[in-house]
This record gives C-alpha cells, structure tokens and sequence, in this order.
C-alpha cells in the first residue's frame, strides 16, 4: 500500500507476520525499513493498515490482519531494530 511518500508491505510466512515501511521519496531502493521506528511512524503504519484492512474486506479477501499485527511484529522483531 502507498500512501502519500511512504508504501507499507506486509509480509507474511505461514504463521508470521512482517512489517515493512519505507519513505520512497527519500529511500527509492527500500534500504532503511521505517517500522522499527515506533515513536516516528506507529500511528502512521497503524493508519495505513486500517486502510489495507478495509481494502481487503471491500475486495472480499479471505486473508484477515489481525488488529493487534504491529504490536505483534515489535514484540517478535523488535530486537531487529536498526
């Protein structure tokens, strides 16, 4: 999903969920993944995947985001963080 200078992914791997933000205006190669950085960019990553949620039940997708996924990918990624 993009939205304005920023596209969200969301990967997913069989039981896990991985969350990916990038400010393609000023990272155009995707290098520095924004999700880390909860202070920042949570609400804006929440936002958007309210609106990636409400996309996927207009389109009648079978696939659901659980409410709770970025809390979820910073409790199982945060370690990660950059």
């Amino acid at each position: 999903m993009i939205y304005g200078d920023f596209k969200l992914i969301v990967d997913i791997f069989k039981d896990e969920m991985f969350i990916e933000l990038y400010d393609v205006k000023n990272d155009s190669q995707e290098m520095t993944n924004l999700a880390f950085q909860s202070d920042e960019h949570g609400s804006r990553i929440e936002r958007m995947l309210d609106c990636l949620r409400q996309y996927m039940q207009n389109t009648n997708d079978l696939l659901k985001l659980p409410d709770d996924l970025y809390d979820r990918f910073l409790g199982d990624y945060g370690q990660f963080k950059i």
